[in-house]
C-alpha cells in the first residue's frame, strides 16, 4: 500500500518537491534516449551511481579516520535486508515469467505474420511457407503448381 500511496502522491503532485524531481528526471531521461542509445544510457547511469556510492564510501572513511564518526559502514542498513524468498514466491515468479515470454513470443509471431500478409504478395507468402513446411509441398505440389499456373495468367 505504501508503493501505490507514493504513486498516488506522486501523480497528484502532494509532494511538489518530489514530483517535479522525478518529472525533471523522466523528461532528462526520455531526453537522453532520444539523442542517445540505450547502452550508453544505462553505462552512464551505472557510472553515476558508482561514484555516488564510493564518494559516500569515501566520505564516511574520512569522517572515520579524523574521528568525527563512528565507522559504521554507510549503507549497512541496506545490507542487512533480507531479500530471500521463499520456493512458494520463486515457483510464482517463475510461472509468470514463462507466461509473460509465451505470450511475447505469440504476439511477435502474429506480429510478424500481419507484417508479412501486408507486405508480400500471395504468391510469395505461398513460396515461403512451401520452403518451411516441405511435406506439405510433396502432398499437394500437384495442386499448388495448377494453381499458381492460373492465379499468374
Amino acid at each position: 500500500h505504501a508503493t501505490v500511496n507514493l504513486m498516488m502522491d506522486l501523480i497528484y503532485w502532494k509532494d511538489m518537491e518530489r514530483t517535479g524531481m522525478v518529472l525533471t528526471g523522466l523528461v532528462v531521461g526520455l531526453l537522453s534516449l532520444f539523442q542517445l542509445s540505450i547502452i550508453s544510457v544505462v553505462s552512464t547511469l551505472s557510472l553515476a551511481i558508482m561514484c555516488f556510492t564510493i564518494s559516500v564510501r569515501i566520505y564516511n572513511k574520512l569522517l572515520h579516520v579524523l574521528q568525527l564518526g563512528d565507522g559504521v559502514h554507510p549503507f549497512q542498513s541496506n545490507l542487512e535486508l533480507d531479500i530471500s524468498l521463499s520456493g512458494e514466491e520463486v515457483q510464482h515468479y517463475m510461472q509468470k515469467a514463462i507466461v509473460l515470454s509465451c505470450s511475447a513470443v505469440d504476439t511477435i509471431r502474429n506480429l510478424i505474420f500481419v507484417v508479412l500478409c501486408s507486405v508480400m504478395p500471395v504468391k510469395d507468402i505461398l513460396f515461403i511457407s512451401l520452403f518451411f513446411c516441405p511435406l506439405l509441398f510433396i502432398k499437394f505440389s500437384s495442386y499448388l503448381f495448377w494453381s499458381l499456373f492460373i492465379f499468374s495468367t
